[in-house]
């Protein structure tokens, strides 16, 4: 705790080891005018509300205050930075210090009033170099690791508590020491390669509230130690407790404290290297401490005292236990305050009964046997009794669609009516329960009114189950739906009809015949968008004359998150369409950082927009539903349903004491919810997993259509969960032992099932000290996910937050928008996470993360577990393929710690471009440790290893999947074991279409292939097919699939396939009179190729097609128009003999037809330099590959090109550029004080990627600077410009005086290799910005593309 009085924290360490006697007493105290110290601030010589002078204070925005004050309950003043609200950017101040050495002291005292914001703490900076970033995140003191993107926790914090800190810095061995409260807690720690101290910063991120109080701040010069000792000779330690060793060094205020640690034995006690002793077993060792000082080496004798378990009395069982059952077992041990690890649990006979770590038994089978439980030697051992007697079944009850629940008595012959009568019947039969009792569900729907509720009242009792199922042979559906009907026709013309549901309904989903409609939305984004304070504006005036606005939605893709934000209002002004959006969600959904929206992808719910078959919209106002049908649906016969319940059944415990108990869910289907809290001003602002994340509330899980609480072994065996508006099931707060097996979970708007929430800062939610209230034992086997995040695309298809003792084995997942799995929370926050025991086991998993998110993973961890280096989570035996996006399919995330990866297979092979690098595995950051990676089958060795202790070994690479004999039988045995193969029955997870080639007049059929995850192939007669041309002139298709061709072109077949309840839409192509257009070079676009003089280049040619298709040709001639330039032999070899330029034409026959291609060859050496104005290229609007996350445009105007790619980029892909200036027009539509930027790709080595995984040098214009960066497959080397912990090679950024945001500029920029390396010029209006030889050996002189990074603006190019 902060002392009340002013004297820094070292004085009173001098004065403590004063009156030990272990310093002369002539040393004194330090004086507070040591010469060594360069700022002494204490804050006393200022009046309350004043600014201290020596401090760099910027005007603080509105709600900032930063002032001298006093605090009730403090002696003294200090200065307080208080944010009362959101501000635009973070706002920091800052102090400068001169005359400092290299090694250096920072100490200061800080008192934070909150945990919840981020608050930056005093940061040392030296000149432009941040030596290391200090912070409150997460409720704890934390730091930056070097290299690293996020903060690492190292303590946490109390708020209203002071603490006071110690920063020794040394700038030669670039590392620094932290210290809080007299505790060492870092030693040695690297930080930025810099030089001395100049200032140190603090403030608070831009998006925090609370108040912060700063005094004692000291920087001193480096102060030798003279001498070290502890405070003691010896020191008593408890078994299994720990102790900082006071090593205390004189003068007490010395620059390095630092030590190498050591014991005698580890096997007494171990020692870390900051002196915390730990005691591991009853002995006697010695602690020795070398200072870094070139002392003599200081040693403490530690003895290790036990207090043993002397008793132990096991209470005995009551009754028999039914198998399958369970009972918690009680153990009183003697000592209670004992050193024992813990007691040991025990059966003699595991066949008839186990016992885990908390003591729950689970009856097996039937038979007797003993439990026994001992101390962890042995010798103190308790045992009873325990009897297993076989499950039989008593009360049968029936339930039935037609039933009576007002006079019938709930036999088969006399069913109930509801299942809510029936659970009223149960309460009346299981008080003392000696046999099961099943509700069988007849077949047919139960339409709720309300959500079922479990409670404790419904529970199986004396171990024996309620069991609520499907009659068997039958299959019982339990819906919140509503039927719609009375549909007319609305607007014949356009095909939407309409029915009067009435003003008060509340849904956001609607389904026909089982089939998922779409609700009403925008084929893109806003046209030009601009963020502004409150909304957007754009150029889609129209909006502002549209109906019921204010229930529009605008929808974001944002790496990891799919959020939604509604429309207040739009108006038309100046032009441009002010539209205005609902708050808090534009708040929590704007200002999420690295997630904050862009732009959005599109927007939805407006009667404007229902344009397209399978779309619908409500119109609340005057109470009617419109739908425009797909073209085999009739809406006189289709069975239409809004889902109207938000939830279908609660299972809720009272306590831990009092849980719901023994509950079977078998062959039931859940159906038909939806979820309206996105409906609401909040709108659905989501982190990852769809998490809910909001201001100052911690993240936590949406609500689901099932939901546990405080249950234990209530199980779900064999059921359907479909058409369900959010989540499908969420357990949290102490669910145990509960089974999610041989289920089928598809068409759900978000996950599958979540395990427990993910607060890392409610310690009862993360590691409750009560075990019953962990999440245990919750397994998730054989089942099938499918088709899930319909609308929250952020959704896992499993997630746990800290699971203990779960196995997810066995499943299929397949057709995911996001990650597979999703455990943990928490990134690198300090905590002791329960998590531990978790098995990912024998998973198919597959096509997934090519919805629009990326960085996820089939497999994916995140935060510290509870896992040991002996003992480590384990995820093997996973065939994972065709995962779409990164960041990886084996992905751990910040503090992931003790997982084993091993005897997985991933297949890449087929995967699209990633916007990350391709990745089978990945260790993101060096908060990750004690990670393996082995024995692994992958078709890419791309992988990522920043962490700690994280090992790769033995994992085996084939490019073509051509696996070896173990690799193939991890692919047999992942997915669905046999007995559970008819939860995957009937459906068809991939689905392929042949293209079709015919003459005019010709006909061919459609060639459909069904296929499961692994390829193998299945039937077709669950489904049905329903065929359609896009360009009916071109072909026609019939009903039963025949194409037939009608005059030369080409059109798309588009085939829609209902499986089950699942649409499914594909394409191909059809060519109707496709002949040879032309004869092309592999390698070689828009008909230019470069050769070096005096070099020879082998030719590749091939047919092109008047529709794009490849030919191979069996024979091509070649003609030099120059063979002075360039000649080329008979096989196509061709040499480059003098500067200049020929034509070169490739002449084929095929199908009796002679068919031509000419290339211009250009002929270059060290000194050609050509000058290329991009006329053609802008003329050629399909010639450039646009990668956006939405609202990417290419749009032509009078002699230009205006280019867009938010989020991404664009690159002119039909050419390709050597040793050539490009001459071209520019400007930068975006505002002049803009902090944007932009940037233009030279020398790109492929036509697709970005500057992050690909080749290229990137010009990165700002408005402030202009930069030159190289690329070499997304490692940066800084040309011109600053990026912490790079080197310039050629300086700082270039003042940009020469291109104005918003004005248009000739720009001229090449690349040309010389002999010396590449020359990369760049001119603006005639004036040279920059003209550098890059001469390393990642220098890119190959010719290459050219494009841009065009932001959220666009860029227009003109010639």
């Amino acid at each position: 705790m902060r002392k009340s009085s002013r004297k820094p924290y070292f004085v009173y360490a001098i004065i403590l080891v004063l009156l030990m006697g272990l310093l002369p007493a002539d040393l004194g105290s330090v004086a507070r005018a040591d010469s060594n110290y360069k700022l002494e601030e204490t804050f006393e010589s200022y009046s309350p509300g004043a600014k201290p002078a020596g401090w760099t204070i910027k005007t603080p925005p509105q709600g900032v205050s930063v002032a001298v004050q006093t605090w009730e309950g403090y002696a003294g003043k200090l200065l307080e930075i208080q944010q009362a609200a959101k501000t635009a950017g973070s706002y920091i101040i800052s102090r400068s210090v001169t005359d400092v050495t290299y090694r250096s002291l920072l100490s200061y005292s800080f008192r934070a009033e909150q945990t919840g914001a981020v608050i930056y703490l005093p940061t040392p900076q030296s000149g432009s170099v941040t030596l290391v970033k200090f912070a409150i995140n997460n409720g704890a003191f934390s730091y930056m690791k070097k290299g690293a993107g996020s903060w690492t926790s190292v303590l946490p914090i109390s708020a209203g508590g002071w603490y006071d800190v110690r920063v020794a810095l040394d700038s030669g061995s670039h590392t620094f020491d932290l210290s809080i409260d007299g505790k060492r807690l870092l030693t040695k720690e690297p930080m930025a390669e810099g030089g001395a101290l100049a200032l140190f910063y603090m403030g608070f991120y831009k998006d925090s509230i609370g108040k912060i109080g700063f005094d004692d701040f000291i920087v001193s010069g480096y102060k030798q130690a003279v001498s070290a000792a502890f405070s003691q000779q010896s020191y008593g330690l408890r078994r299994g407790e720990k102790l900082s060793l006071p090593l205390q060094f004189t003068p007490a205020d010395a620059t390095d404290q630092t030590a190498a640690w050591s014991t005698g034995s580890e096997e007494v006690a171990t020692v870390d290297a900051n002196g915390l002793v730990t005691g591991i077993r009853e002995g006697v060792t010695t602690v020795t401490a070398e200072p870094n000082e070139a002392l003599p080496a200081v040693t403490a004798t530690v003895a290790v005292y036990e207090d043993p378990i002397t008793d132990i009395v096991l209470a005995p069982l009551q009754r028999a236990v039914p198998a399958g059952s369970r009972v918690l077992l009680q153990a009183t041990v003697t000592p209670e305050d004992n050193t024992d690890t813990g007691i040991l649990w025990g059966t003699e006979d595991e066949s008839i009964a186990v016992i885990d770590r908390y003591g729950e038994l689970t009856g097996v089978s039937a038979g007797t046997t003993t439990v026994f439980v001992t101390d962890e030697t042995g010798t103190v051992r308790a045992e009873a009794a325990v009897t297993v007697t076989g499950r039989t079944t008593g009360q049968e009850l029936y339930v039935a669609p037609g039933g009576d629940d007002n006079n019938n008595d709930g036999t088969e012959a006399s069913p109930f009516r509801t299942i809510a009568r029936a659970q009223a019947e149960v309460r009346q039969l299981n008080e003392d329960m000696d046999a099961d009792i099943i509700v069988n569900l007849r077949e047919g729907t139960y339409t709720l009114t309300e959500p079922l509720g479990f409670t404790p009242e419904d529970s199986g009792t004396n171990g024996y189950f309620v069991t609520h199922r499907s009659y068997p042979g039958e299959q019982a559906a339990i819906s919140g739906g509503r039927s719609v009907t009375g549909w007319t026709v609305f607007d014949s013309a356009k095909g939407i009809y309409r029915a009067n549901v009435g003003t008060a309904l509340q849904t956001r989903q609607l389904f026909v015949d089982g089939i998922r409609a779409v609700r009403a939305r925008s084929i893109a984004g806003l046209v030009n968008p601009l963020k502004t304070a409150t909304g957007y504006t754009s150029d889609n005036t129209e909006l502002a004359g549209w109906s019921n606005t204010s229930d529009m939605e605008l929808v974001f893709n944002e790496l990891w998150t799919n959020s939604r934000i509604k429309v207040e209002s739009v108006t038309a002004s100046g032009g441009k369409a002010q539209i205005v959006l609902q708050e808090p969600g534009r708040s929590a959904v704007f200002n999420r950082g690295l997630t904050s929206a862009t732009v959005p992808v599109y927007y939805e719910n407006a009667m404007e927009l229902l344009d397209e078959s399978g779309e619908w919209y409500y119109n609340r106002n005057e109470g009617m539903l419109y739908y425009k049908p797909r073209a085999w649906e009739d809406l006189s016969t289709a069975g239409v349903v809004v889902p109207v319940l938000e939830q279908l059944a609660t299972v809720y415990g009272v306590s831990a004491d009092e849980p719901v108990r023994n509950l079977n869910f078998e062959g039931l289907k859940f159906m038909y919810t939806t979820w309206n809290r996105p409906s609401t001003a909040a709108g659905h602002s989501d982190s990852q997993n769809n998490h809910l994340r909001y201001p100052s509330i911690p993240d936590e899980l949406t609500d689901a259509a099932v939901m546990l609480e405080l249950a234990n072994t209530v199980n779900f065996r064999n059921n359907e969960f479909t058409k369900l508006g959010i989540t499908a099931v969420r357990m949290q707060n102490g669910v145990q032992n509960s089974q999610v097996e041989g289920n089928r979970f598809y068409d759900i708007s978000g996950s599958a099932l979540n395990v427990g929430q993910p607060n890392s800062s409610d310690r009862n939610i993360y590691h409750p000290a009560d075990h019953r209230l962990l999440m245990k034992n919750n397994d998730v086997l054989n089942n099938v996910i499918h088709d899930i995040g319909i609308d929250y695309k952020s959704a896992s298809a499993v997630s746990a937050g800290y699971p203990v003792d779960m196995d997810i084995s066995h499943n299929e997942m397949y057709n995911l928008p996001y990650s597979g799995t999703h455990v943990g929370y928490g990134w690198d926050k300090l905590f002791d996470a329960a998590t531990r025991n978790v098995k990912i086991q024998d998973n198919l998993i597959y096509d997934l993360m090519g919805m629009g998110l990326r960085d996820g993973g089939a497999i994916y961890s995140l935060g510290p577990t509870g896992a040991t280096a002996e003992d480590k989570n384990l995820v093997s035996g996973n065939y994972i393929r065709n995962q779409m996006d990164g960041n990886s399919a084996l992905y751990t995330d910040e503090g992931s710690a003790y997982w084993k990866f091993e005897h997985n297979v991933i297949d890449l092979k087929d995967a699209p471009l990633w916007h990350s690098s391709l990745r089978w595995a990945m260790a993101y950051v060096p908060t990750i440790h004690d990670v393996d990676f082995v024995n692994n089958y992958t078709t890419t060795d791309g992988y990522t290893n920043n962490g700690r202790n994280v090992l790769f070994e033995n994992n085996t690479v084939r490019p073509d999947a051509e696996w070896p004999q173990e690799a193939r039988s991890i692919i047999d045995q992942a997915g669905l074991e046999p007995e559970y193969a008819s939860a995957a029955e009937g459906q068809v997870s991939r689905w392929k279409l042949d293209p079709l080639k015919l003459t005019a007049g010709g006909s061919g059929q459609v060639s459909v292939h069904a296929m499961n995850g692994k390829d193998q192939p299945l039937g077709k007669e669950t489904s049905s097919f329903h065929y359609s041309i896009l360009d009916p002139a071109v072909a026609s298709v019939s009903s039963a699939g025949v194409v037939t061709g009608l005059t030369q072109g080409q059109t798309k077949l588009i085939v829609n396939i209902i499986n089950g309840s699942i649409l499914r839409t594909i394409t191909t192509d059809v060519f109707v009179g496709d002949t040879l257009a032309t004869v092309r070079m592999e390698g070689h676009d828009g008909n230019v190729a470069y050769i070096r003089e005096g070099t020879d280049l082998q030719l590749q040619p091939y047919g092109e097609t008047l529709f794009g298709n490849r030919e191979e040709l069996e024979e091509v001639t070649y003609t030099s128009s120059n063979p002075s330039v360039v000649s080329v032999s008979g096989t196509g070899l061709l040499t480059g003999h003098q500067t200049g330029s020929a034509t070169l034409t490739l002449s084929a026959e095929y199908l009796g037809t002679m068919t031509q291609g000419q290339y211009e060859v250009k002929v270059w050496n060290e000194a050609s330099q050509y000058e290329h104005p991009l006329t053609a290229e802008l003329q050629d609007p399909d010639g450039w590959y646009v990668s956006a996350t939405a609202n990417g445009l290419k749009e032509t105007g009078q002699d230009s090109l205006t280019l867009r790619a938010p989020g991404g980029h664009i690159i002119y892909q039909n050419r390709k550029y050597q040793n050539e200036l490009l001459d071209f027009k520019m400007k930068i539509n975006d505002s002049a004080a803009s902090t944007n930027w932009y940037a233009l790709m030279l020398n790109n080595q492929s036509k697709e990627l970005s500057y992050s995984t690909g080749s290229m040098y990137l010009v990165v214009i700002g408005t402030s600077g202009i930069e030159l960066h190289r690329f070499n497959e997304g490692v940066r080397t800084v040309i011109y410009g600053k990026i912490d912990g790079l080197t310039s090679l050629g300086g700082p950024a270039i003042p940009n005086t020469a291109i104005t945001f918003g004005v248009q500029s000739r720009v001229q920029l090449g690349a040309f290799q010389e002999s010396g390396g590449v020359r990369l010029i760049l001119k603006v209006d005639g004036v040279q910005i920059f003209n550098y030889l890059d001469t390393a050996a990642g220098a890119i002189g190959e010719a290459g593309y050219f494009g841009l990074v065009s932001r959220n603006a666009s860029t227009e190019l003109g010639d």
